[in-house]
């Protein structure tokens, strides 16, 4: 059992400092803090996930550019699928939608 345990905990540090270090870029006012920038490079999956502060706000703004296999017509499909988002998007604790600002704009 210990065994295991310690494996586990290892296994779980780079997970922890990677939190903290989404937390110290919440908390930073570092110049160029709020413009964009690569937060992963995923070669592999040809992935790049930008992010940035949002001014006077605890939230970070994300974009990501990716070359996808698939229609326009079923990339917009997914993407206004907001009842499925927790299914689509890893890690997504809740989605709340605001309001329609146009036919291809949401909030």
């Amino acid at each position: 059992m210990l065994k295991k345990l310690s494996i586990l905990m290892i296994a779980a540090l780079p997970s922890i400092a990677l939190a903290e270090r989404d937390l110290d870029d919440l908390r930073t006012n570092n110049e160029g803090a709020n413009e964009w920038r690569l937060a992963k490079n995923d070669n592999r999956h040809k992935i790049k996930v930008y992010v940035k502060n949002e001014d006077g706000q605890s939230i970070r703004s994300f974009r990501v550019e990716a070359t996808i296999n698939a229609s326009i017509e079923t990339l917009a499909r997914v993407q206004s699928d907001f009842d499925n988002y927790m299914r689509w998007y890893f890690a997504t604790l809740g989605v709340k939608f605001l309001r329609k600002v146009s036919d291809r704009e949401y909030i």
